[in-house]
């Protein structure tokens, strides 16, 4: 009798383990066949992140290149343009406060003894002592290159003061 006791238990055990376990380690099976493709997919995420970081950096590098390509071409422009230089003396006069009179622009590469091509430059305006200063800070903080020559000032009866300004802006390669 003890042994159909001990019998009808191991049965019952090995049904509960055929009806219950079984079942649940095919679901386990499952769960880590699950977990291991999310880790793949997580790997090809972070292949892909990487990939896109690495763009990300040569994108902002190229960025940067062609920011220090047109900060050397301000620096030194290819070619004379006459019409941007008398843009930029006007628009670098207006910004101090000063009135712009008018500037001179003459090729001057063989007068002068440079190297490199210049343009000459004589400039006239009227304003306040305190604009004047500006705008000499203006030009010397500026990014294209340009040597002063010579600076004339005088006072006129209002109190302004009447600037002349000449010198060479560099260009070409």
């Amino acid at each position: 009798m003890k042994n159909i006791i001990v019998v009808i238990i191991l049965a019952g055990a090995a049904y509960g383990v055929y009806a219950f376990a079984l079942p649940s380690w095919e679901q386990v099976q499952i769960h880590r066949a699950e977990i291991s493709s999310v880790d793949a997919i997580q790997a090809d995420v972070q292949e892909i992140l990487e990939k896109r970081d690495s763009v990300l950096e040569r994108y902002k590098a190229s960025r940067n290149k062609q920011e220090q390509l047109d900060r050397l071409e301000k620096l030194i422009p290819p070619v004379s343009d006459r019409e941007d230089l008398y843009l930029f003396f006007q628009k670098i006069v207006v910004d101090s406060g000063m009135k712009f009179n008018g500037v001179k622009l003459n090729d001057a590469s063989s007068s002068t003894g440079v190297s490199r091509p210049t343009i000459t430059f004589s400039m006239k305006v009227d304003g306040p002592y305190e604009k004047m200063r500006l705008l000499l800070d203006i030009m010397e903080n500026n990014l294209r290159i340009m040597d002063i020559s010579a600076l004339g000032f005088e006072q006129d009866e209002d109190g302004d003061f009447n600037l002349s300004v000449t010198g060479l802006i560099y260009y070409g390669n």
